[in-house]
Parts: structure tokens; sequence; C-alpha cells
């Protein structure tokens, strides 16, 4: 799947160290080259939404979310941010998925 993606998901995913963390690629975008979404089965329900394009590389809009208290929606916002770098990125994902 991240073969399909922009290099700078692919390297994002690779900085990330998804399996060290026990986090998983869940794509929802496969059709959107620069976006990927991540998950802990630790906390199901829990998504952080990343996005590349037009970005400098190593740097990041997210968007995190929640399990949706409505059946019509897979999750509800929970925040998100405009051109963070990896630190912050990676910072408010080990929040997210801990909290």
């Amino acid at each position: 799947m991240t073969n399909r993606k922009h290099e700078s998901v692919v390297e994002l995913i690779e900085r990330l160290q998804l399996p060290m963390r026990g986090w998983l690629i869940e794509d929802h975008w496969e059709a959107d080259l620069y976006a990927i979404g991540i998950v802990s089965p630790s906390r199901p329900g829990r998504l952080v939404y990343v996005r590349t394009f037009g970005k400098r590389p190593g740097y990041y809009d997210y968007e995190c979310e929640l399990p949706a208290r409505d059946a019509a929606e897979p999750y509800c916002p929970a925040g998100g941010g405009t051109e963070v770098d990896f630190e912050q990125l990676l910072k408010v994902m080990v929040d997210h998925f801990s909290g």
C-alpha cells in the first residue's frame, strides 16, 4: 500500500517506526497519495490523519480523531495542526494514543 504513496508519506512512515511503537497504518485515503492514517491497537477508534501535500520536507498537517458518538460517523475530530515538524507530530501522536 505505501509503495503507492508519495515519498514524503513513505519517509514519514519509516521515521515513525510503527512496529516499534505498536502502531499500524489504517488508510482510508488510498487515492490521496499525500495522506495516511495511523492507529494504535491499544487505543481502538483513535486515529491520526497526516497529510504532506504542499509541505516542506519534514513538515505535516494532522488531525486527531476519536471514536464517534453517532453511528453515522466513524470518527469525531479531536484537534489538529498545520505545518508542524516531525518532533511536534510525534509528540501529538504519542499523547493521542496514550491519553
